[in-house]
C-alpha cells in the first residue's frame, strides 16, 4: 500500500489509532486508509517529501486544491520586518509591492499603517472584547463546597451543635475538552470595511473568551481563493495557525490576526507568501473567494471542530444570529 506523505489539512483523529492530528501535522495519507499519524504510518510505502519542523508547508490536496499553512509567529515577523523596510522574506519585486500596500493600510483596507504596527507590539485590544461574562453562558460549573454526614473534612463546630452534616467536601471540577476553531475569512473587494471589521471582532471574542474560560482552543484562520496565482485555474486556500492545542500561549502575541487587519493585511499577506514560495507571483487581485451566500457556525461532533463560514458579499454581519448559534452549541459540548 502506497501512503502519501502530508500535512493535514483538517483537525481529525488518526483512523488506527485514535490518536489527535492537528491542522498542519505531519500524517500519512490514501483513499483507502484516511488519515494515519506518523507511528501507525510509518510501515506503509511514503511518498513525498518529509516536511521541516516549524516551518510552512504546501501540498496539493486529494480534491486538487493547493493547501499552505503558516504559523502565526512567523508571519507577524514577516509583516514586522516589511515595517521595519526589511523585504529578504519576499523573493520577488511583484510579490513584495503587494505586501507594501497591505502594510501601509488605507480606509479601504480598514486600518492605518500606525494602528497595524501598533497592534503588533501591545496586541490588539478593543473595547468590543470586555463584558465576555455575558457572551457567551458560563463553560464551566464553579467548584463548591459541600457539607453532608460524609466527605473529607471533619467540621469540629458543626458536631457539638448537633449538626447531622458536619463533614464537607469540595464538588468535582467540571473539564472541558479541547475544542477547535476553525473559521474563514474571505469577501468581495465591494464588501465594506466595517463588516469585515465586525466579523473579525466577533471571531475575537468567541476566541477570547473560550480560552479565558480555560477551554483549549485550536486557532485556525483560512483565506481560500479561486486563480489566487493568475492562469491557474485552481482553487488556494492560505492557512495561518493561530494556535496549536496544548501549546501555552497569551492572548496578546496573537490578538492582531483578530483585529481589522486579520484579512486584509494578514490574510492577504500569507496568500501572497504562499505564491512566492511556490516561485509565482501572486494574482494583483488575488482571485477571488467562494461563492458562498450565507454566514454558517457548525459543530462538528467527531473531530471537536467548530467551524466558520463567512458570505463573501454581505450588506452586514448578522452578530445576534451567529452569537445565538454559537451558544447553543456551547450547551451542545458542555452536555
Amino acid at each position: 500500500m502506497n501512503l502519501r506523505r502530508m500535512n493535514s489539512k483538517f483537525r481529525s483523529r488518526c483512523k488506527k489509532c485514535g490518536g489527535r492530528i492537528s491542522i498542519g501535522a505531519p500524517i500519512y495519507w490514501s483513499k483507502e486508509t484516511g488519515a494515519l499519524c506518523l507511528t501507525c504510518g510509518a510501515g506503509g510505502k511514503a511518498e513525498g517529501s518529509k516536511p521541516e519542523k516549524g516551518k510552512t508547508s504546501s501540498h496539493l490536496t486529494p480534491d486538487g486544491s493547493e493547501f499552505f499553512v503558516i504559523d502565526w509567529s512567523e508571519l507577524k515577523e514577516i509583516v514586522l520586518a516589511f515595517i521595519r523596510g526589511d523585504y529578504s522574506a519576499v523573493t520577488r519585486t511583484a510579490n513584495v509591492n503587494q505586501i507594501k500596500a497591505f502594510v501601509a493600510g488605507s480606509d479601504w483596507h480598514g486600518y492605518t499603517g500606525g494602528q497595524l504596527e501598533r497592534w503588533l507590539t501591545e496586541g490588539y485590544r478593543a473595547d468590543a472584547i470586555s463584558g465576555l461574562a455575558d457572551f457567551i453562558p458560563p463553560i464551566r460549573e464553579k467548584r463548591r463546597l459541600q457539607f453532608t454526614d460524609e466527605g473529607d473534612e471533619f467540621h469540629l463546630d458543626l458536631a457539638h451543635n448537633g449538626d447531622d452534616n458536619y463533614m464537607s467536601q469540595w464538588t468535582k471540577r467540571e473539564t472541558i475538552p479541547g475544542l477547535g476553531i476553525e473559521a474563514a475569512i474571505m469577501f468581495s473587494a465591494g464588501t465594506d470595511a466595517k463588516t469585515v471589521n465586525a466579523y473579525n471582532v466577533w471571531l475575537c471574542r468567541t476566541a477570547f473568551s473560550l480560552e479565558s474560560s480555560g477551554v483549549d482552543c485550536e486557532i485556525t484562520l483560512s483565506f481560500p481563493s479561486y486563480n489566487m496565482v493568475e492562469r491557474t485555474n485552481r482553487n488556494w486556500n492560505s492557512v495561518v495557525r493561530l494556535k496549536r492545542e496544548n501549546e501555552m500561549t497569551d492572548y496578546v502575541s496573537w490578538s492582531p490576526m483578530l483585529s481589522p487587519a486579520a484579512l486584509r493585511c494578514f490574510g492577504f499577506t500569507s496568500m501572497v507568501i504562499h505564491a512566492d514560495r511556490k516561485g509565482r507571483d501572486a494574482s494583483p487581485s488575488l482571485g477571488r473567494g467562494s461563492s458562498y451566500r450565507d454566514w454558517q457556525l457548525a459543530y462538528d461532533k467527531d473531530r471537536r471542530v467548530l467551524r466558520v463560514e463567512n458570505d463573501y458579499s454581505p450588506m452586514e454581519f448578522p452578530e445576534t444570529r451567529l452569537t445565538e448559534d454559537l451558544r447553543a452549541v456551547l450547551k451542545q459540548i458542555r452536555g
